[in-house]
């Protein structure tokens, strides 16, 4: 059985409603516009940019996590973006180097 055929009609595999034409918001929480800061400008700009484009869609590189909570990520270079979805919103919890986003905290 796949994740496809666990969701209702007219949902993806995420729970996102694909029906509709409403873009998805995108909502950042403040340690995820804190997180880039310590970065050079254009760097956390391409890393800040990346998580905004989900209002168009679940596209880019994303991966539903197993046994982590937010349980997405999406992967901008050698950072991460983590994130839940809530209905029609992502929720965007924290943009950290890879080596230090995973770790227990």
């Amino acid at each position: 059985m796949t994740i496809l055929s666990r969701q209702p009609p007219g949902y993806d595999a995420y729970g996102v409603n694909v029906g509709s034409h409403v873009l998805m918001q995108v909502e950042l929480k403040p340690k995820a516009v804190r997180d880039p800061r310590a970065l050079p400008k254009a760097e956390a700009v391409r890393i800040t940019d990346k998580p905004k484009r989900l209002e168009a869609g679940l596209t880019g590189d994303i991966k539903r996590l197993a046994n982590f909570t937010p349980e997405f990520r999406l992967r901008v270079g050698s950072y991460r973006a983590l994130f839940e979805l809530e209905g029609d919103v992502a929720i965007v919890y924290r943009i950290m180097h890879r080596q230090r986003v995973y770790a227990k905290r």
